[in-house]
């Protein structure tokens, strides 16, 4: 049966949905908390930067623990990452302005080996005529993971004095991290057998459909690395406190669970290119509505935009991703080898993205230069869709 799932598969759909809900409670407030102690988006970026720094030597660091150990413990390292974040960030407080680096790079840390276990297991624990299918309905079960956690956070940090409320919402976090390492027990063991590949990988100049797919990645990576956090704080700016952007978060979750549920549902390689051109575009139009009206309406036109249009983009371009390593992995079984071989431009563009606005935002004023920024960076995605549409998507 084409959309049925495995017991592993399923199972590790479970573990992505505590982590989908323990991020949903505390990640979108991360950027915010930092900003209440710096106000300064620029500091922020520094963070960010140091994010994306450690994430692709991380990446490098599970392909040799995963053919060790096994995927699965790049997985838990990877969540234990994570908690590890935010029991720092717990036990340091207000003092945490004054640790940012350190905090990035476990956080860079974290991620790097979450996601590598994440993308790697998805290729072993699906197949290709489900894959699709399953990017769709763990996008949709994720959003709904982010549909009330984002208000009851919001709820919980106004309802506190001070700082009070971050610091209770950390600790749920917490929480479920642990819950998600101790499911991870169950899963089976997938190990990554041969030689490690990376470098051929990364540098191999015959295999020109791979090498689109880098260029691809560092352009997608230069669009996400500042848009993402400067847009959550022109969120939280727009709508004044933690609930109201909690509950605008709730909205624009419920918005994409049924935008990517439908499109997983009834996705099919051949609509691929319309897909991702028609979410491309929207995207980028949204991007142009938020620049043009930094206030309450253009953010809330750019949420629903984003929220409705991300995943016409982002599952044609998974799937693509998936199709063209899978079948230069099948070989060798060496699917992760890719997976660390695409991070490291993905990082690159993203660390390009924030130094650029680093340096724009030196010789404008902070609102000029997110004028200036974001519009190019959302563009990204077009120019994106324009340089894969060759391919066999």
């Amino acid at each position: 049966m084409k959309n049925k799932f495995s017991k592993d598969a399923k199972l590790f759909l479970s573990i992505q949905m505590l982590f989908a809900l323990s991020t949903a409670l505390s990640a979108t407030f991360v950027n915010v908390y930092m900003w209440r102690l710096t106000s300064d988006l620029r500091y922020i970026g520094v963070y960010n930067i140091v994010v994306y720094a450690f994430t692709p030597i991380t990446f490098v660091l599970s392909g040799k623990i995963a053919r060790k150990k096994g995927i699965t413990t790049c997985t838990r390292l990877g969540i234990l990452g994570y908690l590890m974040f935010y029991l720092l960030i717990l036990l340091l407080r207000e003092s945490v302005k004054d640790y940012l680096i350190p905090l990035g790079a476990l956080f860079g840390c974290g991620m790097g080996f979450y996601y590598f276990g994440n993308n790697t297991l998805i290729y072993h624990y699906t197949e290709q005529n489900n894959r699709g299918y399953y990017l769709g309905v763990s996008g949709a079960l994720g959003s709904v993971m982010g549909t009330l956690a984002p208000i009851v956070s919001g709820w919980i940090i106004i309802s506190k004095q001070a700082l009070q409320g971050y610091y209770i919402v950390f600790i749920v976090s917490f929480i479920l991290f642990l819950a998600a390492i101790a499911l991870s027990n169950f899963l089976h063991q997938e190990k990554i057998e041969g030689k490690f590949e990376f470098k051929s990988i990364l540098i191999s100049k015959k295999d020109r459909q791979w090498r689109k797919i880098l260029v691809s990645s560092l352009i997608l990576g230069f669009r996400d690395g500042a848009l993402g956090y400067i847009v959550s704080i022109l969120i939280f700016i727009a709508f004044k406190n933690e609930l109201n952007m909690g509950k605008f978060t709730t909205l624009t979750s419920l918005l994409a669970i049924l935008s990517s549920y439908i499109i997983g549902r009834y996705y099919r390689k051949s609509l691929a290119n319309q897909l991702f051109f028609i979410g491309s575009v929207m995207c980028f139009v949204s991007t142009v509505v938020l620049v043009m009206w930094t206030n309450y309406t253009g953010v809330f036109i750019n949420g629903v935009l984003t929220a409705v249009f991300t995943c016409f983009w982002n599952i044609p371009l998974g799937t693509l991703v998936y199709d063209i390593a899978g079948k230069r992995a099948s070989k060798s079984n060496n699917m992760g080898d890719y997976m660390i071989v695409r991070e490291i431009p993905t990082a690159v563009g993203r660390i390009a993205s924030i130094l650029l606005y680093i340096i724009v935002s030196r010789s404008f004023m902070d609102a000029t230069a997110i004028k200036i920024i974001l519009p190019f960076l959302s563009f990204m995605i077009i120019i994106n869709f324009i340089y894969l549409r060759k391919s066999n998507m």
